[in-house]
């Protein structure tokens, strides 16, 4: 007997035909042992009472609405909560995306084919809004560098994206509940299960893409197209402005993530800011120039601040 898999969604007022579209690519997965939990972000009336037109009929589909907007993070946390204690696996979805039909299936064969695997992510392919496609690759688009899951280098940069990514059981566990944090501070739910996925085992890449990720105007996350590295942009953004405050914000989310995950932020002999921004600087050039980059600017902005430079 297959596997099951908890397919964990969250809507906030989609777009009616979007969301049909997402629904019938779950309906169609070759991996047929699936129920999907729905997490409604206090949506309005209207888009609401489509959402349910379109799942009323179909008992896979559960739903909860949330008595107040909570945003991303906490809608999928809700949601996560709801997963039933029977389920072997566990997907996100978004409420605008098209999966493959063997999205699910190949991703349940790689979790069952090692038992050190706790996640697997695939690549994706973007697409605009009348489904026509902007990228094939999503990974090679933004120049991921896939192969390189470590907890150091995703804080600096995560390469898991939420809908493309299937893990255990196990991985629920340990990320619930979700931390507090501020909106200052904020992160997104995909590089949290992702960290603590790595507690249990490995992180594996599929290079097929298996999910049409759609890019429009009402994305709550989506990808630059414009810019293929938004953080080195956002920092470009600030060269002329207060850089040392987009240091800060940066230097508290690293630490914030650090610390819920019971590691220090300075390791291995780093006494300073300036020791960590370096290392990870040396660390980085090997492997991801463009976030490299990103730190060296960072450092510059920490030397100004201290009146170094």
């Amino acid at each position: 007997m297959s596997e099951s898999v908890c397919v964990v969604l969250a809507t906030y007022n989609p777009v009616q035909n979007f969301f049909i579209q997402q629904i019938e690519s779950i309906r169609r997965q070759t991996h047929t042992q699936w129920t999907c939990i729905i997490q409604d972000d206090f949506s309005g009336k209207k888009e609401f009472k489509e959402i349910l037109s379109v799942i009323s009929e179909d008992e896979r589909f559960s739903i909860e609405k949330n008595k107040e907007n909570l945003g991303v993070f906490k809608t999928f946390e809700a949601g996560l909560r709801r997963v039933p204690p029977n389920c072997n696996f566990i997907a996100l979805a978004d409420q605008d995306d098209i999966w493959n039909e063997n999205k699910l299936e190949v991703c349940v064969r790689e979790l069952q084919s090692n038992t050190e695997i706790a996640l697997v992510h695939s690549d994706l392919e973007l697409i605009d809004e009348s489904n026509k496609t902007i990228q094939k690759s999503c990974w090679s688009f933004e120049k991921r560098k896939i192969l390189n899951h470590d907890q150091d280098l995703l804080l600096v940069r995560n390469i898991v994206t939420g809908c493309s990514c299937v893990f255990k059981k196990k991985v629920l566990k340990k990320a619930l509940p979700f931390p507090l944090q501020s909106k200052r501070d904020s992160f997104y739910h995909d590089i949290w299960i992702t960290l603590k996925a790595l507690e249990f085992g490995e992180i594996k890449p599929i290079f097929e893409p298996l999910v049409h990720y759609r890019q429009h105007t009402n994305n709550q996350v989506g990808v630059d197209l414009n810019k293929n590295n938004l953080l080195f942009q956002q920092v470009k953004k600030h060269l002329n402005n207060d850089l040392s405050s987009l240091f800060k914000c940066y230097l508290k989310q690293y630490e914030s993530l650090n610390d819920l995950l019971n590691f220090q932020v300075f390791q291995n002999g780093e006494t300073s800011t300036f020791d960590w921004l370096r290392s990870r600087i040396f660390k980085l050039i090997k492997i991801d120039y463009r976030n490299s980059r990103l730190l060296l600017v960072l450092l510059v902005a920490y030397l100004k601040e201290k009146d170094c430079l």
